[in-house]
């Protein structure tokens, strides 16, 4: 048994390791400065949006009013399964609004067919480019993802912000998670020439990509296996940072916690399909991305191998209580002081990535000092997927800041 858990414990401490090296990496370098270019390329602007009527026209507005040519980009909704007037409240703000064909579980299906609409359209985009309906666009997105493409790239992922961090310490503590992944994550490879990854939104893709990994995705998360399909293509992801989206955070614990189960779903289903071509492609071609993202899908089997050690840890400790070994003093003061010394440490975490992307406030109170409990649901919904299996329909997530309600498919 010792065996094995000290395999499954190096297993934990390997896949650590990788993203600590890479940070450590990162944080010898400077960022590459991409220049700015004339507007010369053409986007087409996808938003796949189910009830979104409270919120869809400000995100509209926002893309109205980049600080690019109006006739080098288009605005597309797509709305689909609403029982509100997303539609027209998309068409009264100025975008252009289509209807998706067929059975619409996700939003992979509404972006297959918004490339197959789009691909061969007259207007003949040059790239794409996938914002949720609940975002607001900062004015010069469509000008940095310009100068991205002119300076050679394919595609990119922009910085993605948060609406509304200080409403309460569950969206104080997901901004706080999305502020690490452009951070740590994105920004660190990028400085290294890594491959960023695609996280949702603010996210661009040219007609070359498009048409190289194809406009079907299977999996609960569209963007990571995006990522996973660029990556075994050999299209690198970009680092837009001053590319900035503000996306709104869920506020209920039911709603958030549904959402972070979906993208560990999606993760393990990413995991099943794509981790050893990922491996495969790596060593092939030698590979970074590749070998980065099956890394990244490893995440999966590693969080169940790490129970092992935990339980094993667990067993030792009621044993050890049964037969007087342990006394019960002892063991709660022990409790007691890693639990305070884990919760600081998390917190601790937690200011230097506000302070890291200068989102120190008081609001941010919340979210710092709670991002322990943070953590431990999202591990607990992670955990979730592999009791219940992975959830057999994309459910609708209560949205909305304290002034806004909307609902996102």
């Amino acid at each position: 048994m010792n065996w094995l858990i000290a395999i499954c414990s190096g297993i934990g401490m390997l896949f650590g390791l990788h993203f600590v090296i890479i940070g450590i990496a990162g944080a010898m370098k400077k960022q590459r400065f991409v220049p700015t270019a004339e507007p010369q390329k053409k986007f087409a602007v996808i938003v796949a949006a189910r009830n979104e009527e409270s919120v869809i026209g400000e995100l509209v507005t926002s893309l109205k009013n980049q600080n690019y040519p109006e006739k080098l980009y288009d605005i597309y909704v797509f709305p689909n399964n609403c029982s509100d007037d997303t539609a027209g409240a998309a068409e009264r703000a100025g975008a252009k609004v289509l209807f998706p064909d067929g059975v619409i579980r996700s939003k992979g299906d509404v972006l297959h067919f918004a490339f197959e609409s789009l691909l061969d359209a007259p207007e003949m985009y040059d790239a794409f480019v996938i914002f949720d309906a609940d975002n607001i666009v900062d004015k010069d997105y469509l000008q940095i993802a310009n100068d991205t493409l002119v300076s050679g790239a394919h595609a990119g992922q922009g910085y993605r912000d948060s609406k509304n961090p200080h409403d309460n310490w569950l969206t104080g503590g997901m901004s706080i998670f999305f502020w690490m992944m452009d951070s740590l994550y994105n920004r660190m490879r990028s400085r290294i020439g890594m491959a960023a990854a695609f996280n949702g939104t603010g996210v661009m893709l040219d007609r070359e990509v498009i048409r190289a990994i194809g406009t079907k995705t299977y999996t609960m998360t569209e963007d990571l296996e995006l990522c996973a399909l660029c990556a075994l293509h050999g299209y690198k992801i970009e680092w837009m940072e001053k590319a900035v989206t503000y996306d709104e955070q869920p506020l209920g614990f039911v709603d958030s916690f549904r959402q972070r189960r979906r993208w560990f779903a999606g993760s393990a289903q990413c995991f099943r399909r794509y981790a050893f071509r990922l491996f495969a492609c790596a060593m092939q071609e030698k590979n970074s991305a590749a070998f980065d993202m099956g890394v990244i899908f490893c995440g999966t089997p590693v969080q169940l191998i790490s129970l092992v050690p935990a339980l094993a840890t667990i067993t030792g400790v009621i044993s050890g209580l049964i037969c007087g070994d342990i006394g019960f003093g002892w063991l709660a003061a022990s409790l007691a002081a890693l639990g305070i010394a884990a919760w600081c440490a998390a917190s601790l975490f937690a200011w230097f990535v506000c302070r890291m992307e200068k989102k120190l406030s008081l609001g941010m109170a919340k979210g710092i000092a709670l991002f322990p409990l943070f953590l431990v649901t999202w591990f607990a919904a992670n955990i979730s997927v592999f009791v219940a299996g992975i959830p057999k329909k994309w459910k609708e997530i209560q949205r909305g800041t304290k002034q806004n309600q909307t609902l996102e498919g």
